[in-house]
């Protein structure tokens, strides 16, 4: 038995000017199941975006909306959430329209009206994948800049450790030196005090002869 994989800690955003489409997607992500919320225009999309507590893993949007277009929405949306996945939702076929929205909306999937559920749903799941993968990836890159950021931390602290270590050897090269420097000079100079008291006893001796 293959085991469906949960996606219940995610949310779906849903924009369509058509209360009726947003109904019908959101009923469909219920199978999946995925938690999703929907807004009737785009600009009150842009402020669920900014106060939702945490970002939505998938955003889909339709292309055609008073005030703002799916791909005007999903510039600035791209900006506030850059990892959610966006699909781009439209009943007309415009290839132009299709290339403005991925090139400046940097959207995923565009899929046409009508569309079979089952595909619908399949495509989510993909998109859902997608988020993943890219929060993953966020993951890896936050673990190995902080990996990084201790490491030069390290490295700077042995490279200090190291400075000081080399001064304090120095330093005791430098005492080894100077005690070595004066206990020679001291067997010196007792050498030839004691040569000087061996010669004037010498020269007593020979005083008395």
């Amino acid at each position: 038995m293959i085991m469906e994989k949960d996606y219940t800690n995610y949310s779906v955003l849903i924009v369509d000017d058509e209360v009726q489409i947003c109904r019908a997607i959101s009923n469909l992500l219920k199978t999946i199941p995925i938690n999703s919320v929907y807004a009737l225009n785009a600009e009150d999309a842009l402020q669920i975006i900014k106060n939702s507590p945490e970002p939505f893993a998938l955003i889909i949007s339709d292309q055609r909306m008073p005030g703002m277009s799916g791909t005007e929405f999903f510039e600035q949306a791209a900006i506030i959430s850059p990892n959610s996945i966006r699909f781009m939702i439209t009943g007309y076929a415009d290839i132009n329209s299709m290339i403005d929205a991925v090139n400046r909306g940097e959207v995923h999937k565009y899929i046409t009206k009508p569309w079979q559920n089952q595909d619908f749903s399949a495509s989510v799941k993909e998109g859902l994948e997608q988020y993943e993968l890219e929060m993953e990836n966020v993951r890896l890159f936050a673990l190995a800049k902080d990996q990084n950021a201790k490491l030069v931390q390290l490295n700077k602290i042995l490279s200090e450790s190291a400075k000081k270590q080399a001064e304090r050897l120095e330093e005791l090269d430098q005492k080894i030196s100077k005690e070595l420097s004066n206990k020679s000079q001291t067997e010196e100079k007792s050498l030839t005090d004691e040569g000087i008291t061996f010669d004037l006893d010498k020269i007593k001796e020979l005083i008395r002869q």
